[in-house]
C-alpha cells in the first residue's frame, strides 16, 4: 500500500477510535488495498522494465480479480436503473440502451411499419428517451468528449431506426425532429439535483420550475414524410459504380435536375403547419389545429414532393444523361 493511501486509512482510524463500529470496515479496505499493492508489486518483480506502466499494470490487475478479502470486485453494476462501472462512464448504459432498444424495435416492427411519424416518434419518447434520462448524471460527468459524442450519436441513430429512416439521413435535420438536447438536459438535471440536496439540507420544500415541454415538430405528420427522407439516401440508378446517392446536389451537379433540399422542405412546409411560424408562440392552447387537420393540409404536400422526385428518376432513367 502506498504511503498517501496508509496516510489516508491511518488518519481514519485515528479520527473514529478503536471503539467505533465503522472500524472493522475500514480495516478491511486496509486489507484489501494491501493485498493489490502486494500483487502490483509481484507483477512489477516479473516485469522489471515496465517502470512506466504501473497504472496500466495496476488495471490489468483490478480486471483480473475476482474477489478480495470475500469482497466481490465487479466492473459494472446496475444501480436505481443506471449501469455505473469503476470510471463513472457511460459505456455501460450505452451497451444497455443499444442492447434495450434493438429488443423494442423488433417488438415493435409491426406497429411501426404502419404507423404515423408522428406514433414512431411517440414510441421512441415513450419507451427509450427514458433510459438516455438515467444516462444524464453520467453524461454530465463525462471526461471524455469521445464518449459524449458516442451517447448522442446512439441516440439519433435509435431515432433513425424507430422513424424507418436511412442511418445516412443528415443530423440537423434528426436532431430538429427530436427536439432533445441531451447535453443541456444533463446541466439542467445536474442543477435541479444540487438545488434539491441543499433544500434537504436545509429542511425546506424545494419549490422548482416545471420544466417547460418542448413543442412536437412531428405532431400529425404521416408516415409519408420518412419516404420522403429516404429518397435522398437511394442509391442513383445512372451513378452506381460511383456509389452516389440521390441527394440534391447529385442531382443538380451530376444529372442537371433541380429538386428541394429536404431541410428546406422541412422548414418551410412542413414546421409552419406543426409548430407554427412562431416556435414562440403557445400552441399548447385549445385552438390549436387538430392531427387530422394537420395531416389532411401535410399529405398533398410531401405527396407533391414524392411526386417529383419519381418523374426525375424516371427522367434520369430515360434520358440517361450524366455530366462527367
Amino acid at each position: 500500500m502506498s504511503w498517501t493511501t496508509a496516510l489516508a486509512f491511518f488518519q481514519i482510524k485515528s479520527d473514529i477510535g478503536s471503539d467505533h463500529p465503522c472500524l472493522e470496515k475500514v480495516q478491511t479496505l486496509i486489507d484489501i488495498f494491501t493485498e493489490l499493492e502486494v500483487k502490483k508489486r509481484k507483477n512489477k518483480d516479473k516485469n522489471p522494465d515496465s517502470t512506466g506502466e504501473t497504472v496500466i499494470i495496476h488495471r490489468k490487475i483490478l480486471q483480473d480479480i475476482k474477489e478480495v478479502s470475500g469482497v466481490p470486485v465487479c466492473q459494472s453494476y446496475k444501480y436505481l436503473g443506471t449501469w455505473m462501472d469503476s470510471k463513472l462512464s457511460c459505456n455501460s448504459q450505452v451497451n444497455y440502451i443499444k442492447k434495450k432498444a434493438a429488443h423494442l424495435y423488433s417488438k415493435l416492427y409491426p406497429y411501426l411499419s404502419s404507423a404515423s411519424v408522428e406514433g414512431r416518434r411517440d414510441m421512441f419518447m415513450t419507451l427509450v428517451m427514458p433510459l438516455f434520462n438515467s444516462a444524464l448524471i453520467l453524461l454530465n460527468a463525462e471526461p471524455s468528449k469521445t464518449q459524449q459524442i458516442n451517447v448522442r450519436r446512439v441516440c439519433r441513430g435509435i431515432f433513425k431506426q424507430f422513424l424507418l429512416i436511412s442511418k445516412r439521413t443528415n443530423s440537423i435535420l434528426v436532431e430538429d425532429m427530436m427536439r432533445k438536447d441531451l447535453d443541456l438536459m444533463a446541466k439542467e438535471e445536474a442543477i435541479i439535483n444540487e438545488q434539491k440536496w441543499q433544500c434537504r439540507k436545509d429542511r425546506i420544500e424545494y419549490r422548482g420550475n416545471i420544466k417547460k415541454r418542448p413543442l412536437n415538430s412531428l405532431r400529425g405528420v404521416p408516415a409519408n414524410w420518412s419516404e420522403l427522407i429516404n429518397s435522398v439516401t437511394k442509391q442513383c440508378p445512372k451513378c452506381k459504380h460511383l456509389k452516389k446517392v440521390t441527394n440534391r446536389w447529385h442531382l443538380k451537379y451530376y444529372h442537371g435536375i433541380e429538386l428541394p433540399h429536404i431541410n428546406g422542405i422541412w422548414r418551410r412546409n412542413i414546421c409552419p403547419v406543426t409548430v407554427g411560424t412562431n416556435e414562440e408562440d403557445d400552441l399548447r392552447c385549445s385552438t390549436k389545429p387538430s392531427r387530422k387537420k394537420i395531416r389532411a393540409e401535410l399529405e398533398p404536400v410531401i405527396k407533391k414532393h414524392l411526386d417529383d422526385y419519381l418523374s426525375a428518376i424516371i427522367k434520369l432513367n430515360d434520358t440517361g444523361r450524366t455530366i462527367q
